[in-house]
């Protein structure tokens, strides 16, 4: 082989090893930005169980299920809930509610807290969700009994972008007797 040769094979060579790390880069830039697989992905659904009347009040257990559809684990160090109601003697009232198209009517709640509450205890600090795993969190508490439907928002902040995650449902609740 001649040193010509050689020179350009030495060439040839450094330009495919430059073609490959180009690859490899712009691989890694779709896989883990692009896709965002090391970003959390949680999905989040409530289910509220009615467990009956005890002198004025309901006991209502709601379960919490966060599913990790990520490839790292999620912690969550502020898990927020917050039950509004309508009472089963008052009129079924609509309020109009500012959205992306305009107006839109929903059901007014107007019975209950208004601010959300964090059902994480201090002593835990936090609860966490593996990769693949559905963790199930349970939160257990009283409404009034006149209560005929109650609404229950379950949210928590991203801790990279403080993007609010939330998933909303309403429940028919037992008779008042």
């Amino acid at each position: 082989m001649t040193k010509e040769m050689a020179e350009i094979l030495k060439v040839v060579l450094e330009c495919i090893q430059t073609a490959v790390v180009l690859a490899g880069g712009l691989w890694a830039y779709a896989r883990f930005f692009k896709e965002g697989t090391h970003r959390p992905r949680i999905e989040m659904d409530v289910s509220c169980s009615d467990l009956g009347l005890n002198h004025g009040s309901r006991a209502l257990a709601f379960r919490i299920s966060a599913t990790n559809h990520g490839h790292i684990d999620f912690v969550f160090r502020d898990l927020r809930i917050r039950i509004r109601g309508v009472a089963r003697e008052k009129e079924l009232r609509i309020k109009e509610i500012d959205t992306l198209t305009g107006k839109t009517p929903y059901l007014e709640f107007s019975e209950g807290d208004r601010k959300s509450h964090s059902i994480i205890p201090a002593k835990f600090k936090y609860f966490f969700v593996r990769p693949g795993v559905t963790q199930h969190f349970s939160y257990i508490t009283t409404v009034p009994a006149s209560w005929a439907i109650a609404s229950t928002r379950v949210s928590f902040k991203y801790p990279t972008t403080g993007e609010i995650h939330t998933t909303e449902k309403a429940f028919s609740l037992g008779s008042g007797e």
